[in-house]
């Protein structure tokens, strides 16, 4: 297995780059620090969502990705990643940010089909509208607020205007 590819693939600094809007969620949302046990299940939820997120996508547009003369060289049109190994990657990226929701609290366990189901949707919102990036903004609504549930197991205004920032 190569990691360097892997990262490629899902675009991992790009998953680097965005753990400052979480974390500063965290630290906004909170009283105390949270439990580092805490902490871990909702970093965990958040890169293996991202994943999910990346794989379906390069997964869904994979037959166009390989027609397409801007995408044709990618890693997974290229054939680097396999089809079979990208839906591995989509079943285990899915599977622990199901099992980190559980293990935050049922609220968040209850919000992550919801999360699936948007990051599923957003590769077939590309092919219907000019306007595919309101479900990806959808999904960077829910980070404040996801992070509010996982800590304080409510929504507050401070979640909300986040999400909307």
């Amino acid at each position: 297995m190569n990691l360097k590819a892997y990262a490629e693939l899902t675009k991992f600094e790009h998953t680097i780059f965005a753990l400052p809007f979480l974390l500063s969620s965290v630290v906004l949302l909170v009283d105390s620090f949270p439990s580092l046990w805490k902490l871990f299940w909702i970093l965990l939820a958040f890169v293996s969502a991202r994943t999910l997120g990346m794989s379906l996508n390069r997964l869904i547009d994979l037959p166009i990705d390989k027609q397409n003369p801007r995408t044709k060289d990618w890693i997974h049109a290229k054939g680097i990643i396999s089809e079979e190994s990208i839906k591995r990657l989509a079943i285990l990226s899915g599977a622990l940010f199901l099992l980190s929701s559980a293990m935050i609290n049922l609220h968040t366990f209850f919000l992550a089909p919801l999360v699936v189901f948007l990051l599923w949707l957003y590769p077939y919102a590309k092919r219907i509208t000019y306007y595919p990036h309101l479900v990806l903004g959808v999904v960077y609504f829910l980070i404040p607020v996801a992070v509010d549930i996982a800590l304080n197991e409510s929504i507050s205004k401070t979640a909300l205007v986040l999400g909307v920032g």
